[in-house]
């Protein structure tokens, strides 16, 4: 852990964090110890990092990007010697997250295979054929089900319960309020807020190519995961390599 400033996308003002790097996770947070605020918590296994030149941001040495799905960020040290530091145990970090998902993915081949048929909400919902879009959008806000007599009392409450529980959006772990948005991606089924629910994709099957798929809705990890490795689900002798496109150069069909 330690300080790094961070460039604001919107207007370029540069402000300090306190960044913690974990394992799995990379976040900044504000505030005082024992009292912060945490502004956003990044999924390295969804992280590329990249070495920025003196100069590429106007007035501003030793920095670096962190390119990811869920936010793109620059983070600038203090001297040459921390950002080497820092940029080293990133990158290691990253490493270390792309080759357990690489394991996982191969050995979960078979499973990532059934997936192809019809999305994981159609088995948690307890039916054999693939959800129309319009229940998907359903179950994503929460609401019931036109058909929701006919189905299995347990599976419902199982439903209810998954949108009112008190945990943490899964992605920024920011805590759901009175007013917060809970949304649930048809994908993982994990429950995430708004914010992070921002974008569609294509979710590759057997029996069409990925860019005539129909466009649906998930959350952002699950948007940089199915885009990232979208060639390599489809061509299983490919899955240990690492793959090497820039998420801001994918060809995914997305849209906000």
């Amino acid at each position: 852990s330690g300080p790094l400033t961070k460039q604001i996308a919107k207007n370029g003002a540069l402000t300090s964090y306190q960044c913690f790097l974990f394992n799995d996770l990379l976040c900044y947070v504000s505030g005082a110890a024992h009292s912060y605020t945490v502004h956003r918590v990044l999924h390295l296994s969804l992280c590329q990092i990249k070495d920025l030149r003196d100069g590429f941001v106007r007035g501003v040495k030793n920095a670096f990007r962190i390119i990811s799905p869920q936010k793109n960020i620059i983070l600038i040290a203090e001297t040459s010697k921390e950002k080497h530091e820092w940029f080293q145990l990133i990158e290691s970090a990253i490493e270390k997250q792309m080759e357990h998902r690489a394991r996982w993915i191969n050995e979960n081949y078979q499973t990532l295979q059934e997936y192809h048929e019809s999305a994981r909400v159609s088995k948690f919902l307890g039916r054999n054929a693939k959800p129309k879009k319009h229940e998907l959008l359903r179950v994503q806000n929460g609401k019931a089900m036109k058909n929701e007599k006919e189905m299995n009392p347990e599976i419902l409450d199982e439903i209810k319960i998954h949108f009112h529980r008190s945990y943490p959006c899964k992605l920024c772990q920011k805590p759901f309020k009175r007013l917060s948005r809970k949304v649930k991606c048809p994908w993982c089924l994990d429950i995430v807020c708004y914010q992070c629910f921002s974008k569609k994709t294509s979710i590759p099957d057997k029996k069409s190519e990925l860019q005539n798929a129909n466009l649906i809705k998930v959350c952002d990890a699950c948007y940089g995961a199915i885009s990232y490795f979208a060639h390599d689900i489809t061509n299983p002798h490919s899955l240990m390599n690492e793959p090497t496109n820039d998420f801001s150069e994918l060809n995914t069909s997305v849209r906000r």
